[in-house]
């Protein structure tokens, strides 16, 4: 099988009603001979409509049973033309439409099992359908139809079919069978069908068919039919009746050789409306009005001296009537014409029914044409990968969706083959599984199916096969739905792994927060991520004192202990993923490594695919970066990336708390350790003895740093009283000036000086080579600085804040403590000079003579002092008022007794 093929070829969808109509109109009109005509209708029919059994049986001379004379059936051999004969009692399918003149439809024949059985039927059908064939009011047979399908015939088909029967009845009025018919059913006004009758409806036939399809047309045509057979100089109207509106048109309308156009009436107005309802002719010779005043009818228009009117009705219904009318003669009319009229009237009824069902059979098509377009359109847009097969599993129809699955571009590379042609031994099952439905007949719906394309993906679909049975019931077709589902399912499972992922998570990260032991929490933390979160290493770095790297700090696995005890380390800003997350801060995806230039892999982990380097940050701070590596490509998507980055929130929340939690205990053990010192140190009033202890606890506590204090001299000048941790002849010099280095600087500008480590064109100096990094304090109290702690150790921004806060305070104790040694010191000095004084003051008393007093005091005093050497000078009362007086004191001068001067030297 090649080239192109439709959908609607593929379903093999039936021809247009319209054109079954008038295929056998067209029939009726060429053959003329009964059994030859009924032959090649119902051929048409059962071809046309794609219905497997089609048969016309007419009524017999004993009218009690009816005679098969055209039959198409999958079975001939069942039914032999002209002797199969149904009797039409009741109880009969046959005998009930004929006796009721109404078609019987039978939906599901199996669900009425007293019909089964008939002889009529044929063993493969599910539903039947029966029409009886009438013309006037004679019934001359039924029309057969029969499906192997369940609810084979819906409305729009019915409809059809009984157009179809009522054309076959008004042919036996051209061609009648060749054994006279009786009515079956006598009515009142009985036509007796004459050979002028037969000559009228071929004419009619002839006249008004070939115009069905166009209304002008017909009526143009119906009235110069009309004009032929009754005269042309009658009024001739046709009304028709709008039973929606309740009123009369007047498509057809002709008055003195001329064509009117009236508005609509009112049902219920005139003649014509009198004969529509009351569905009977209404012949009038004479006294036209006088009639109507009788009939209690209002004429409209100019009143005729003759009126003759028939309904046209299809069945019980009132479509319209036919009205002749001599406006200038009485008596025109007698009953033969109004029974020509007659006959013409159901020849007039099937024509407006036959173009009322082509309209609505046309509109139908349209609609059925649109929904094939949509039906198309929408099977050609679907995702779902749809297909048609035959009896041998080869394609017949696939859409686009199935076109892309296989990597064609056209139906026709498809076509005629299977699905090992197509797919290899990958599709022996799928073909498979589409014969078995074709050989059992039941479908199998939503079907999951797994396999792997043949682009090496997984793949997992719904798969839905529904057998398409044949007229005779059996399955000869396959539509076979796949919808896939791989989306879904992997969307399931990424959904599963991310709950999964989530609750790993938290896990961890509560039994990160809930830890006290930085290393301990670490290596749980680098574990429980490779493990539970199924990654292939997984490692956290932090940063040195200076940020200058990424150290590692803790890794999983054995590999990962390989990497720390070598002292692993990356530069913050190297190419490494590790160092750009770091230096710029934000996470770092290679979900494909070896295709980054900037990758450098590492031999102990020689599987990684994909790496992600998200950084531990709390608030600005950032501490470090959580290295996880995997085994696949893309295996960090932006689930997976917010995952881990919330992850490592958590951890750098966690490690915070934990780093605060281990300072501050770190802290309080100082804290503890320096209230020791000073406690120790204040027992003693020794400025030397204080800051040797001091210093001394110091160093106990700081075993690897260097200390030194200064204390500022008389001359205001820093003098080293005590150090510790340095070599003995590094700090050989003693004494430095206020501004002087770290110590000068410090105690000049009062303030603390951190410096977290010395470059050889740094402002400052360390006191000694080798130190790195420095914290020096003044030792003040209150207003006055008395000396310089200084602190330098090798590590590089070895002291922070808290450092710098806690030995402020170590600091500002001590001074503290040397305060109050001095003050003590001076009390002390004073007291014993009291003590001295008081000693004196008594020796001094208990003497009489002026000389031995100043000798006692000198003496004494110059005990007291140390001194060697101590003068008393006593200076002479000024002179008095008296002016002689004052001039002899003037002139004296202090004697002894033997008059030379006075003079106390020691």
């Amino acid at each position: 099988m090649s080239g192109e093929s439709t959908l609607e070829e593929t379903l093999h969808t039936p021809l247009p009603y319209t054109q079954v109509i008038s295929e056998v109109a067209r029939i009726i009109a060429v053959v003329n001979h009964c059994e030859e005509l009924l032959s090649s209708a119902v051929h048409k029919i059962a071809q046309g409509l794609n219905i497997p059994h089609v048969a016309v049986y007419v009524l017999e001379t004993n009218e009690t049973s009816v005679a098969l004379r055209a039959i198409q059936t999958p079975a001939p051999n069942t039914f032999p033309l002209h002797q199969v004969h149904v009797p039409i009692h009741s109880d009969t399918l046959f005998g009930w439409a004929i006796a009721n003149q109404r078609p019987y439809y039978i939906p599901h024949l199996e669900a009425d099992n007293p019909h089964r059985q008939m002889d009529h039927i044929w063993n493969d059908a599910q539903s039947i359908l029966v029409i009886p064939l009438i013309a006037g009011a004679q019934v001359y047979g039924v029309l057969d139809v029969q499906s192997g399908q369940k609810n084979a015939f819906p409305p729009a088909l019915y409809n059809v079919l009984c157009t179809l029967a009522d054309q076959l009845a008004l042919s036996f009025l051209i061609h009648p069978p060749e054994q006279p018919r009786q009515p079956r059913t006598p009515k009142p006004q009985k036509i007796e069908v004459t050979e002028s009758l037969y000559t009228l409806a071929e004419a009619f036939l002839k006249t008004c068919f070939p115009t069905l399809t166009s209304p002008s047309n017909f009526y143009a045509a119906l009235t110069n039919f009309i004009h032929d057979h009754f005269g042309s100089d009658l009024s001739f109207a046709l009304a028709l009746l709008d039973s929606d509106q309740q009123v009369i048109t007047f498509p057809a309308l002709f008055e003195n050789g001329q064509p009117l156009r009236v508005d609509p009436l009112p049902l219920g107005e005139g003649l014509t409306s009198y004969i529509i309802t009351h569905k009977h002719p209404l012949l009038i010779t004479h006294d036209v009005e006088e009639t109507a005043r009788t009939l209690g009818v209002r004429l409209i228009g100019t009143p005729a001296k003759s009126w003759l009117g028939v309904p046209v009705l299809w069945g019980d219904e009132a479509l319209g009537a036919l009205i002749l009318q001599d406006l200038h003669h009485e008596a025109r009319f007698d009953e033969n014409t109004k029974h020509t009229l007659e006959g013409v009237a159901p020849l007039v009824a099937w024509a407006i029914q036959t173009h009322r069902l082509q309209l609505e059979v046309e509109e139908g098509q349209r609609h059925a044409e649109q929904e094939h377009i949509l039906l198309t359109t929408l099977l050609e847009s679907l995702p779902e990968r749809i297909a048609i097969k035959d009896a041998e599993g080869r394609f017949l129809y696939a859409n686009q969706a199935l076109l892309r699955h296989y990597g064609v571009d056209s139906l026709a590379q498809i076509t005629g083959k299977t699905d090992i042609d197509l797919g290899g031994e990958m599709g022996s099952l799928d073909l498979a599984q589409d014969l078995e439905v074709i050989q059992s007949g039941e479908a199998r719906v939503n079907t999951p199916n797994y396999y792997f394309s043949l682009q090496g993906e997984n793949v997992w679909e719904l798969v839905s096969r529904i057998p398409i049975p044949t007229p005779d019931g059996k399955s000869a077709r396959l539509i076979r739905i796949a919808q896939d589902i791989s989306e879904y399912i992997r969307t399931e499972q990424l959904a599963q792994r991310r709950a999964e992922q989530l609750l790993a998570s938290a896990e961890i990260a509560r039994e990160a927060i809930s830890a006290r032991d930085i290393d301990l929490m670490l290596r749980n933390a680098t574990n429980q991520i490779r493990e539970r979160l199924g990654y292939y290493h997984a490692s956290i770095f932090l940063l040195d004192s200076l940020g200058r790297y990424a150290i590692l700090q803790e890794a999983s696995g054995e590999i990962g202990q390989i990497m720390k005890q070598s002292g692993h380390q990356l530069a913050v800003g190297s190419r490494s993923l590790v160092g750009q997350a770091t230096a710029l801060g934000r996470t770092i995806v290679a979900n494909n490594v070896q295709g980054n230039p900037d990758y450098y892999p590492n031999p102990l982990l020689p599987e990684t695919r994909s790496e992600i380097v998200v950084p531990l940050r709390v608030g600005d701070r950032l501490l470090g970066a959580l290295d996880v590596q995997s085994r696949s490509y893309d295996a960090f998507q932006p689930e997976d990336v917010q995952i881990l980055e919330t992850l490592a929130s958590l951890l750098a929340i966690a490690l915070d708390n934990a780093l605060l939690y281990t300072r501050t205990q770190q802290n309080l053990n100082q804290q503890r350790l320096f209230y020791q010192i000073i406690s120790e140190a204040s027992g003693s009033l020794v400025v030397e003895e204080i800051i040797e202890k001091s210093l001394r606890g110091l160093h106990e506590a700081l075993p690897a740093e260097r200390l030194a204090i200064f204390l500022l001299n008389r001359e205001q000048v820093l003098e080293l009283k005590a150090h510790a941790g340095y070599e003995t002849d590094v700090l050989s010099r003693v004494f430095w000036q206020l501004g002087e280095e770290i110590p000068g600087w410090v105690a000049a500008n009062r303030q603390p000086l951190r410096i977290s480590e010395f470059t050889p064109e740094g402002k400052f100096q360390p006191l000694a080579s080798g130190a790195r990094s420095a914290l020096a304090l003044p030792i003040g109290y209150q207003n006055e600085i008395l000396g310089v702690l200084c602190i330098e150790s090798e590590r590089p921004a070895a002291f922070d804040e808290r450092d710098q806060e806690m030995f402020a305070t170590f600091a500002t104790n001590l001074a503290a403590v040397l305060t109050n040694a001095r003050l003590v010191r001076q009390i002390q000095v004073q007291a014993e000079r009291q003590r001295h004084l008081y000693e004196i003051t008594s020796k001094i008393r208990t003497l009489t003579d002026v000389g031995n007093i100043l000798q006692t005091s000198a003496i004494e005093i110059g005990r007291a002092l140390g001194a060697q050497r101590v003068n008393i000078r006593i200076t002479p009362p000024s002179p008095p008022s008296d002016p002689f007086r004052s001039r002899s004191l003037l002139n004296e001068s202090p004697t002894d007794n033997d008059g030379h001067e006075r003079r106390e030297e020691l």
